[in-house]
């Protein structure tokens, strides 16, 4: 009897072990379903700070509601993940949901990389790393996702690009899925199973390759928060299952992952 308990505690552990090992590139995965524990093989996982409230998804399982002061930090023993910092290429997929913010005045932050601090005299989310982020206050008001990266501390965006005015404007209550893809010599952004053919570029272009590895700041991984200009800022909404490869998705790969979820 005892013998047979053992053999199918260690099935249970080889079955276990294969789930978590059978998508290789998948090197981070907060599903948000009841925690902030990292699904992937790294376990990566995260430390919930507020009281943001698990509600229905537009996905399977569950999604965490932020309120505005919620936030999420990853970290290993104290530092950032060293899988996800030593990415040069790779994707990124979340969900979102935002509600109405202020477009003049602030951004609502998904995902944020880098500095742990805020940059003096800050004219935007300078933090030497990487910010997806809804809306862009201030010089640039706007009501489209973002994708923004630094290879320098406190100056200007290394490369931007958002989902544009005409084609990609994101609706207070509803939900998203984003993807952004970043190879050797390229960049690309989808929203909702599709690419974002028309994002816009604010600095830099398409062919600019630019990954965790590149960044300066190596500080902090949250999620719902950020810092825009001299303040730290959260997000607003819901935010479900966020992975991290490391290879670039391509289109195929985004329509089966998002045809998956929804």
């Amino acid at each position: 009897m005892k013998f047979k308990t053992l053999l199918l505690l260690v099935i249970i552990i080889s079955v276990s072990c294969k789930k978590q090992e059978s998508n290789s590139a998948l090197v981070a995965h907060w599903s948000l379903d009841v925690n902030a524990n990292d699904l992937s093989y790294y376990q990566s996982h995260g430390v919930i700070f507020g009281d943001p409230v698990y509600v229905n998804s537009v996905i399977e399982g569950k999604a965490l509601d932020f309120n505005g002061d919620d936030f999420i930090e990853i970290t290993v023993d104290g530092e950032t993940p060293a899988q996800i910092r030593d990415l040069s290429t790779g994707s990124i997929s979340l969900w979102f949901k935002a509600r109405e913010w202020n477009i003049d005045t602030t951004i609502l932050p998904i995902l944020y990389y880098g500095r742990d601090e805020v940059c003096p005299d800050a004219y935007d989310a300078t933090n030497g790393g990487l910010i997806i982020e809804v809306g862009h206050g201030g010089i640039f008001p706007s009501e489209n996702v973002f994708f923004t990266v630094y290879d320098e501390e406190c100056e200007y965006p290394t490369m931007c690009f958002d989902s544009n005015d005409d084609s990609g404007i994101i609706e207070p209550d509803k939900w998203y899925h984003f993807v952004v893809s970043v190879g050797k010599d390229y960049n690309v952004g989808y929203l909702n199973g599709e690419e974002l053919i028309d994002r816009r570029y604010n600095f830099q272009s398409d062919s600019t390759s630019l990954f965790f590895k590149d960044f300066v700041s190596h500080d902090k991984i949250w999620i719902g928060k950020g810092h825009w200009k001299n303040k730290e800022v959260y997000f607003d909404g819901l935010i479900d299952d966020i992975r991290i490869y490391n290879t670039p998705l391509g289109l195929e790969q985004v329509k089966e992952l998002y045809n998956s979820q929804i």
